[in-house]
């Protein structure tokens, strides 16, 4: 059914219990446990590009808008019929969200090469982050407490800021594509990111207190896929990759030491949305074929395939 529009995102909640995912105006939650949709979201501009969780468990993020036109942050409460929370308008696309450990911060990167954080939520401002000479596709928060985020974009940079002044500390150029992904590792000090090079790097930040300065290191390159990596996540205990590629095909990874799990050769079109369950166990993928694809990771088998009911 070629109406159906492409999925472009997808997350696990943080309990595993649920799986959202954002299509052409829509957010759909489904059951973990039996796959049937509990409850769908409509009050979303054109396509959701991103998905995150709170870590309450329960509001999910919403990045969605057209391009170089609009952008837009809701805020779903998934388990009330409270009304639905939006941000200030951005001008392009929101690329991706996450939120830091305590849930007091937001980062969103956007389309126009901004990328921006809202550290004292629940207020809708905060400061614009503009030193990307390229659209903003990937954000991250180290767990650590007021420690450093990161943003990378297309201009094939990986910035490192300071939380607490807001400044760039550490520039990573290592990728020859544009940053498709970044997460951290559980210590807060290393950090994967994805390339349209085909390429997954690990990188390292470290804050010397004595001379109050911060330093940089990359130790890791991996091959990951043929013509580029197009999502990254990991896993909620940070044991696990799962990555897409411009190849269609969907890869599991120990975070740790980059090593292979398992590859899922299931999807006919590249999936731009990625997400593992909080043990890493189940992983879901989808994009352009506008279906959702899950797969037990530790049996190496498909177990279900979802479908966006279409819009009213």
């Amino acid at each position: 059914d070629s109406s159906r529009g492409a999925i472009g995102a997808v997350a696990f909640s943080p309990d595993g219990k649920q799986l959202a995912v954002g299509g052409y105006g829509e957010v759909v939650l489904f059951d973990t446990q039996t796959w049937k949709s509990t409850a769908v979201f409509t009050q979303v501009e054109e396509n959701v590009r991103s998905l995150a969780y709170h870590p309450d468990g329960h509001t999910l993020a919403i990045g969605s808008g057209l391009a170089s036109r609009s952008g837009d942050i809701c805020f779903w409460d998934t388990t009330s019929t409270s009304k639905p929370r939006f941000f200030p308008p951005q001008k392009d696309t929101i690329e991706a969200l996450a939120f830091s450990k305590d849930g007091k911060a937001l980062l969103a990167a956007s389309n126009d090469s901004k990328a921006h954080l809202y550290e004292n939520l629940p207020f809708e401002f905060g400061p614009v982050l503009d030193e990307h000479n390229g659209r903003v596709h990937a954000v991250a928060f180290s767990p650590n407490p007021n420690f450093v985020f990161v943003t990378g974009a297309m201009d094939k940079i990986v910035k490192v800021w300071d939380m607490k002044t807001h400044q760039t500390v550490v520039n990573f150029d290592q990728s020859e594509g544009g940053i498709s992904g970044l997460v951290f590792l559980p210590n807060g000090v290393q950090f994967i990111g994805s390339g349209l090079d085909g390429r997954l790097f690990w990188w390292q930040v470290n804050y010397n207190e004595r001379k109050r300065v911060y330093s940089g290191s990359h130790y890791r390159t991996i091959s990951a896929h043929e013509g580029g990596v197009l999502s990254l996540a990991i896993s909620g205990d940070g044991k696990r990759l799962i990555t897409s590629g411009a190849e269609n095909l969907v890869r599991i990874w120990r975070a740790e030491d980059g090593s292979l799990v398992r590859d899922f050769k299931d999807c006919k079109q590249q999936c731009y949305a990625v997400s593992l369950n909080p043990t890493g166990t189940l992983a879901a993928a989808g994009g352009e074929e506008g279906t959702v694809r899950i797969w037990d990771v530790e049996a190496n088998k498909l177990v279900a395939t979802l479908e966006l009911p279409p819009v009213k």
